[in-house]
């Protein structure tokens, strides 16, 4: 809802959901091959604050996703790992945070188990998995 009460359509939205009070929201990625070298999940527009557009995080909580050909899998983000700027158009389109498997790894698999693991030990807790 805007200041003026005018409700924001989904994509407009500052966060997805509200649980115990606090504001989630979730961001979503699947694998992708970087540079035609690397294994990448690449989520972006992530409304951190700002300086001199944005005083205060859109959210409580960030939640990345990410879509692999094993499953998905789903963590909470420490508002730390991964994170670059989307440089002049921070403030309009928000951040981006980008997790990378090994170089020159080709193997999906070996890439997805590396990002994982690179995840949880830059903070990040795991909440859950579904395996397929």
């Amino acid at each position: 809802m805007t200041l003026t009460g005018e409700a924001l359509g989904r994509h407009r939205a500052r966060f997805d959901w509200i649980r115990d009070g606090r504001r989630i929201e979730v961001k979503y990625s699947s694998l992708s091959l970087y540079n035609k070298s690397t294994w990448r999940c690449h989520f972006q527009h992530i409304k951190f604050a700002h300086l001199g557009s944005r005083s205060h995080d859109f959210f409580d909580e960030l939640w990345i996703v990410i879509y692999s050909p094993r499953g998905l899998h789903m963590f909470k983000h420490n508002s730390s790992f991964g994170l670059s700027s989307a440089g002049r158009q921070a403030p309009a389109r928000g951040n981006a945070i980008c997790a990378y498997g090994p170089r020159n790894e080709l193997d999906i698999s070996i890439s997805l188990e590396a990002m994982l693991a690179e995840l949880e030990l830059g903070g990040c807790q795991l909440l859950a998995e579904v395996i397929w």
